[in-house]
């Protein structure tokens, strides 16, 4: 059974928001990946890849989800600020977190729309993002 028009668009408002912070942390994730500079920088530029390579995966699934609902998927890019050249590994991974820890924040609220809405799936397919994001904030926080 179809979910209604009132109710797709609800899942469209969920899926944009999700959609669009989700792509402002993947561009700042990958922005620091390209400019960390730590002595464990090894490390760090490594755990900062695996991270926005989850995050553009996440991104593609984020918009199946909208197709799977026959919405357009996102064509364009949300606005991201410009970030400070220079900052610390540990700055950035505070910030890195401080985002990670908002957008969980919005997947569980999100959650309970989509289950309102009565698309379970999108319920279950944002707690899947919702348990990468909160491992991904202890990682963050384990590391500074």
């Amino acid at each position: 059974m179809k979910i209604s028009t009132v109710d797709t668009k609800a899942v469209q408002s969920v899926l944009t928001e999700a959609f669009d912070m989700t792509f402002a942390l993947y561009f700042k994730t990958h922005s620091y990946h390209w400019n960390v500079r730590s002595p464990d920088f090894h490390s760090a530029h490594t755990m900062l890849k695996w991270q926005y390579d989850a995050l553009w995966d996440s991104l593609d699934e984020i918009a199946e989800r909208f197709r799977g609902f026959d919405l357009a998927a996102p064509t364009t890019v949300p606005s991201v600020s410009a970030l400070p050249y220079g900052t610390s590994k540990e700055a950035m991974f505070q910030d890195l977190l401080r985002d990670h820890e908002s957008l969980i924040a919005v997947l569980r609220v999100s959650i309970g729309k989509l289950g309102e809405a009565g698309d379970e799936a999108g319920a279950d397919f944002l707690t899947g993002r919702l348990a990468d994001h909160e491992k991904t904030a202890w990682m963050l926080r384990a590391s500074t």
